[in-house]
């Protein structure tokens, strides 16, 4: 069908379905982009991903909303409201609605008690906590190295539970990258090659602990745990050169600051590897 009609008029029935259909695909691309975003550190699995993209276009809908269904009909809305759910008595809607609530209860109680059973760890946490934390991240440590640096001295957790916790299963490059900014930034100052100037990061770094190797163990302490993340291979494949320079440099002053007859260098011989130092 042609945009223009035989009598040179335009069609504009045509083209107002056209717009409609482009803007769909638009708002729906979009949409489903911004979620993957979100899902990619939010979701636990590939399955929720999936779950979480393909509902990026749905809009939550209130009891209100689903109240509205039933108006005008009172007969069926009647009808409706008297039925039961499992005999037990309960209205259709608001019976399944608790009944699901509880369910969910139930599973996560026997889920509970089978890691207690088993002895699994629960120190991992949500994937909704992971991604407020991974957000909060994001806005302390993006702006420079000194601003990340100031970040991982203000963390009270220490630095393998905080890999624990949030990064067991997936760690981004981006939180590497900030990572190794700081611990390089903390490094020339305790070599006394800063050309930051920060003063708010050496008066934070001073105030932490008076023992003079402070400094080195804090860095080993954050070298050593980001080796327990997920995908952590992979995080440092994706730094970008002046990253991975850094990372180098931090990985030698550790080498050569350690005493090698007591030190745990497992780790360190990893970074050899991936760094191919």
């Amino acid at each position: 069908m042609s945009a223009i009609n035989k009598d040179g008029s335009l069609n504009v029935s045509m083209l107002e379905r056209q717009v409609r259909e482009d803007m769909a695909i638009y708002t729906k691309s979009r949409a489903e982009d911004g979620m993957k975003k979100r899902a990619l550190h939010a979701s636990v699995d590939y399955d929720e991903f999936k779950n979480l993209v393909s509902a990026s276009q749905l809009k939550p809908i209130g009891r209100r909303d689903v109240s509205s269904l039933f108006n005008g009909c009172s007969g069926s809305h009647s009808t409706l409201r008297n039925r039961t759910v499992h005999g037990g008595g309960i209205g259709c809607l608001d019976g399944y609605i608790d009944e699901k609530k509880k369910n969910e209860n139930k599973k996560k109680e026997i889920t509970t008690k089978s890691q207690e059973s088993k002895g699994i760890s629960s120190s991992t946490k949500s994937s909704r906590d992971a991604y407020n934390f991974l957000a909060l991240w994001k806005q302390q440590c993006s702006s420079s190295a000194g601003a990340a640096l100031s970040f991982l001295l203000q963390i009270e957790e220490k630095p393998e539970t905080i890999c624990e916790q949030y990064f067991s299963t997936d760690v981004d490059s981006d939180v590497v990258g900030d990572i190794v900014s700081a611990l390089h930034l903390l490094m020339c100052l305790a070599l006394d090659k800063n050309d930051h100037n920060d003063e708010s990061v050496v008066a934070l770094i001073a105030g932490t602990s008076d023992e003079p190797d402070s400094t080195l163990k804090f860095i080993s302490s954050w070298l050593k745990a980001m080796t327990t993340c997920g995908r952590f291979d992979l995080a440092i494949s994706f730094m970008t050169a002046t990253q991975e320079s850094q990372l180098k440099e931090i990985v030698e002053f550790v080498k050569t600051s350690t005493d090698t007859e007591n030190a745990d260098d497992d780790y360190l011989c990893r970074y050899n590897e991936l760094l191919k130092c």
